[in-house]
């Protein structure tokens, strides 16, 4: 299965040693675990405005997540959706 996490899922598990702590080991060790390069960006900006992250501790989390993340490219949806 493929998962991907919002980016206050992945900042809760690198603030806090709790459950989004565990649900990105497990996810990372039972499932493929997909991103984007923007999740990723937005990901390091929350952590350098909202908690003081310095270069170094967000440098830390991405090689932490390099390993684990699938980078996939969004695809839009077709320009004519019908209604349900």
């Amino acid at each position: 299965m493929r998962i991907l996490f919002d980016t206050d899922v992945l900042v809760a598990a690198f603030i806090t040693d709790g459950f989004c702590t565990s649900l990105l080991h497990f996810t990372a060790k039972h499932h493929d675990l997909i991103s984007s390069v923007e999740l990723v960006e937005e990901f390091e900006e929350k952590l350098a405005s909202k908690f003081d992250f310095s270069s170094s501790e967000i440098e830390a989390a991405r090689l932490t997540l390099k390993p684990i993340l699938q980078l996939v490219e969004p695809v839009g949806f077709p320009s004519q959706i019908s209604r349900d």
